[in-house]
């Protein structure tokens, strides 16, 4: 895939901003770089903004342990840089 920009991420999901879209229902494996850690991210398309990019849901059940605690440490932070 081509360049992909991280946006809006929540604990429930994230929008990826791309010019290259996924299928609605596909699963979508992010390597997402939060405060200087690399944590995988396992989620599925739910909508498609053709042109855009497209929204994954993540599940929080199917993260490791060290994962949630990051995404959740991260999320309880004020905004900073979200790359991968």
């Amino acid at each position: 895939m081509g360049a992909m920009q991280l946006t809006d991420l929540s604990e429930s999901g994230c929008f990826v901003a791309t010019s290259e879209p996924l299928a609605v229902g596909s699963q979508a494996m992010l390597y997402v770089t939060l405060s200087g850690d690399e944590i995988p991210i396992l989620g599925r398309v739910v909508r498609v903004q053709e042109g855009r990019g497209f929204g994954v849901e993540i599940d929080l059940k199917l993260l490791s342990q060290y994962s949630r605690q990051t995404l959740e440490q991260f999320l309880g932070q004020s905004p900073t840089s979200v790359s991968f």
